[in-house]
């Protein structure tokens, strides 16, 4: 992994090519930390910084930190904002599906509570044109009823008043006839 360019010498991607490492301001070289002037930004006085594209543990190496790390970082951010950014989605969309299924739910109550009252005021309605039916029917019976009584009676009046008349006729007509002999009226 570590390029060595000749023995004792390493290549920092800070540094010139072939610069021995010693000569090569990196803070993580144990030699060099007591030689380095403190720089601003440095974590503790007497410390160099190490080149920005330097390992730090391993200065032939670039720094991981500085290319693959934030990409990588990048891409567990995206992840989990895609991950916990689709479950909140997800539960948001749970959360509007349960509000229309309710809203969906009450609407069918209240439409069912409708059908009930109108099947209710209806067979109602039903009831109560049938009993009026019904008693038009009766009355329409016994007014029927009535009038053929009335009818009857009235003919039968008139029938007894001409059959009154004829029957004393027709008792001596038969009484001739049983006996042989005329009887009655028609013996004068």
């Amino acid at each position: 992994m570590a390029r060595r360019a000749r023995a004792g010498q390493l290549h920092c991607p800070g540094s010139r090519k072939g610069t021995p490492r010693r000569q090569v301001e990196c803070a993580h070289d144990p030699r060099q930390q007591a030689d380095l002037p403190h720089r601003p930004g440095s974590p503790e006085p007497g410390l160099g910084r190490a080149h920005p594209r330097c390992h730090p543990l391993r200065p032939d190496l670039p720094d991981p930190g500085q290319g693959i790390l934030p990409k990588i970082n990048r891409t567990l951010a995206e992840r989990e904002d895609a991950i916990d950014g689709g479950t909140d989605r997800a539960d948001g969309l749970r959360a509007e599906a349960t509000a229309v299924r309710e809203q969906y739910e009450a609407e069918l109550a209240e439409a069912r509570h409708d059908a009930a009252r109108i099947r209710s005021q209806a067979t109602e309605e039903g009831s109560k044109a049938i009993a009026a039916a019904r008693a038009e029917g009766i009355a329409e019976r016994d007014g029927i009823l009535a009038a053929g009584h009335q009818q009857i009676a009235a003919e039968r009046e008139t029938a007894e008043r001409e059959l009154a008349g004829d029957v004393d006729s027709w008792a001596h007509a038969l009484a001739g006839r049983i006996v042989g002999e005329p009887v009655g009226a028609q013996r004068a």
